[in-house]
C-alpha cells in the first residue's frame, strides 16, 4: 500500500487505510520511476508515501502526522534535497532523515548533514538490502527519540502538576487558575492543529511563578486589573525575570521559558527580546498562551463569556485574531456543554470550575473564580471543618 502525492496542479491518489500500523516512510524524488522502485522495495515492511518533488513533499510534511522516516534525493528541480530535509527538521523534527543521491561529492554531503541533520547518506543506485537496512535503523532511531520525548513530557508534566497542586492550596490567588489556563490552552492548540504541546501546558502552569514572594494583596490587586504604581509596579514588572531565573535551573525547559517571557512582553505591547530564538511554532504557541491567560483572568474577575470576548476583540492585536476566533469556537462548545449548579463544599469533584471566588467565613480566599477543581483540592474540601465555608458553592460542571 502507498500514498502518492504529485506536484501542485496534478492529481493525487486518496490516502488508504491500513489495519496494522507500520513505520511511515516518505520518499521524495523528481523521477517517478525512482519512487516506484523505492515503493516496491519498502512497501512490504513500511507504509510508503511518495512525493514527486520538494514542493509536494513539504505539503505532505504539513498535512501528515507521525512520519517516521524521510528519504530524499539530493538533486531535484525547485527545492533541493537539502532544502527538503531542512524543512522536515522544522516541521517534523522527530522524523529520521536519509539522503539518497547519485552525486557523492563531499561538499553536498557536508551541507546535507549540517542543514538537514541527516541520519544516513546513501548513494544510488542503492542495493535493496542496504536500503531496507538503513530504513529499519532509521525507524528504530525514530522510536528512540519519541520514547525519550514521551518520558520527558510525562516526567516534567507530572512534577509540575504536583507542584502547582501544592502551590494552589498555599497561594490560590497565584496558582488557583493554572489548571484552567492549561485546559483552555490545550483546547486552543487542538483547534489550531498544534501537536506536541507539553511545553505549552507547562508554560500555562508556571506562568505566575515569578509572582511568588510578592505581597499577596499586591498580587491580588494586579490580577484584578488594578493599576499599580511605585514600588509595587516595579515588583510586578520584574516578575518575569524572577520566574525565568527559577526555571533556568531546570533542563529542557528552554521553550517553556521563551513562551512565558514572550507572553509577558506581548501583554505589555513590547517587542520580543533579541536574545530569544523565535520560530513560527513558538510564536503560535505564545499567542495561544496569551489568549488563554487573558480569558481566564477576565473569567476570574466575573466577566461572562460574551463580555470577555467583547473586551478581548477590542484589545487583541491582529496577529492573535485567529487564536481569538478559536477561543470563540471553544467557548461556544463549552457553554453548551456545561451546567451551572450550587453544591455543598464537600460535593466538589475534579474537573468542576468555580463560578465565583471561594472564601472562608472570615474572608480568606481559598480559590478564585475560574479555578478548575483538582483531585487534591476536592479531597481537602471534603475534610474542611463544618462552618469554615458558609452556604453553597456555585460551579460549572462540564458535560
Amino acid at each position: 500500500m502507498s500514498i502518492s502525492i504529485s506536484p501542485p496542479g496534478t492529481a493525487a491518489t486518496a490516502p488508504a487505510k491500513t489495519a496494522v500500523k507500520r513505520p511511515r516512510v516518505l520518499c521524495v524524488d523528481d523521477d517517478p520511476s525512482v519512487l516506484e522502485g523505492l515503493e516496491l522495495s519498502l512497501s512490504r515492511q513500511f507504509e510508503v508515501i511518495t512525493a514527486v518533488g520538494g514542493e509536494a513533499a513539504v505539503a505532505i510534511l504539513k498535512q501528515t502526522r507521525d512520519l517516521h522516516v524521510l528519504i530524499s534525493d539530493m538533486r531535484m528541480p525547485g527545492m533541493s534535497g537539502i532544502e527538503v530535509l531542512a524543512k522536515a527538521h522544522e516541521l517534523q523534527p522527530d522524523a529520521t532523515r536519509v539522503l539518497l543521491t547519485g552525486y557523492a561529492d563531499m561538499d553536498s554531503a557536508i551541507a546535507a548533514i549540517n542543514q538537514g541533520r541527516i541520519f544516513r547518506f546513501l548513494n544510488k543506485p542503492c542495493k535493496r538490502e542496504d536500503l531496507i537496512e538503513a530504513v529499519i535503523a532509521a525507524a528504530r532511531q525514530y522510536q528512540l527519540v519519541t520514547a525519550e520525548h514521551v518520558l520527558l513530557e510525562q516526567t516534567l508534566k507530572g512534577c509540575v502538576q504536583s507542584l502547582i497542586d501544592a502551590l494552589a492550596l498555599a497561594a490560590p490567588n497565584l496558582f488557583g487558575q493554572a489548571n484552567r489556563v492549561r485546559a483552555m490552552a490545550r483546547q486552543l492548540a487542538e483547534k489550531a492543529g498544534q501537536t506536541r504541546i507539553w511545553e505549552l501546558e507547562v508554560a500555562a502552569l508556571l506562568f505566575n511563578l515569578g509572582l511568588i514572594g510578592i505581597d499577596p494583596d499586591v498580587v491580588e490587586r494586579h490580577l484584578n486589573g488594578e493599576v499599580l504604581s511605585g514600588e509595587n509596579k516595579k515588583m510586578i514588572e520584574s516578575a518575569p525575570d524572577r520566574g525565568d531565573k527559577l526555571l533556568a535551573h531546570i533542563p529542557r525547559l528552554e521553550t517553556v521559558r521563551s513562551l512565558i517571557r514572550l507572553a509577558f512582553h506581548s501583554r505589555r505591547g513590547e517587542h520580543a527580546p533579541e536574545t530569544l530564538v523565535l520560530s513560527d511554532r513558538v510564536l503560535a504557541l505564545t499567542n495561544i498562551l496569551e489568549i488563554a491567560n487573558k480569558y481566564c483572568l477576565l473569567e476570574a474577575r466575573g466577566y461572562s463569556p460574551d463580555a470577555a470576548l467583547t473586551l478581548m476583540r477590542s484589545e487583541t492585536p491582529a496577529d492573535q485574531a485567529p487564536t481569538l476566533h478559536h477561543l470563540e469556537e471553544v467557548l461556544g462548545r463549552e457553554v453548551g456543554a456545561t451546567s451551572l449548579r450550587e453544591l455543598p463544599l464537600a460535593a466538589l469533584k475534579p474537573g468542576m470550575i468555580l463560578a465565583q471566588p471561594l472564601r472562608t467565613a472570615s474572608g480568606q480566599l481559598l480559590a478564585p473564580a475560574g479555578y478548575e477543581v483538582t483531585e487534591s483540592f476536592a479531597d481537602r474540601a471534603r475534610n474542611v471543618r463544618p462552618g469554615t465555608v458558609i452556604g453553597l458553592v456555585r460551579v460549572l460542571i462540564p458535560a
